[in-house]
């Protein structure tokens, strides 16, 4: 639980929040979008987006292996994602992962600072964290819980478009 401290101004989205928040544990009151299951729509698009070239996780389960599973092979799958998601856990092994340090270039090979750290995760770890991505982004905006000023980590708000609006204030304040 965030211990995220509000001004009276954002009092409103504080209780908006914390009312998500109950909802979502609450398995009669809950969110639809938290509480259904995921469908194989919602693992195709991801599986579609996915890059099959990323390097696998300590599972050794590369992304071609995945994107190539077949009807009963996807189901399978999304079956092994329901499961953790109702369950709010995940396989141990999803948890893990290979760390190997790359030195950054110009910097001393004997110095800890002069190295960082790539960590491989399992690739079907990172397939169920980007469907709960897309349920997540989707409550989020559906229930206007970002304020519009957010662009950072927003698909379609870019550091351009804040820019512009940001220009635009400025001229209407002048005028």
């Amino acid at each position: 639980m965030s211990r995220l401290t509000f001004n009276k101004a954002d009092k409103n989205t504080e209780r908006q929040a914390k009312l998500a928040v109950h909802k979502c544990r609450s398995s009669d009151l809950g969110e639809p979008v938290f509480l259904a299951d995921f469908s194989i729509h919602e693992l195709l698009l991801v599986l579609n987006a996915l890059d099959p070239k990323k390097s696998p996780g300590p599972d050794y389960v590369h992304g071609v292996m995945v994107t190539h599973l077949g009807p009963r092979g996807t189901q399978s799958i999304l079956d092994i994602f329901n499961q953790s998601w109702k369950s709010g856990r995940l396989p141990h092994e999803w948890k893990r992962a290979t760390t190997i340090p790359i030195r950054k270039p110009g910097k001393v090979l004997s110095s800890p600072e002069s190295y960082r750290l790539v960590a491989l995760t399992s690739i079907p770890c990172k397939i169920m964290e980007r469907m709960m991505l897309r349920r997540l982004t989707y409550f989020l905006d559906s229930n206007n819980l970002l304020p519009r000023e957010q662009y950072g980590f927003r698909r379609g708000h870019s550091t351009k478009d804040q820019i512009l609006y940001f220009c635009l204030c400025v001229r209407d304040a002048k005028i």
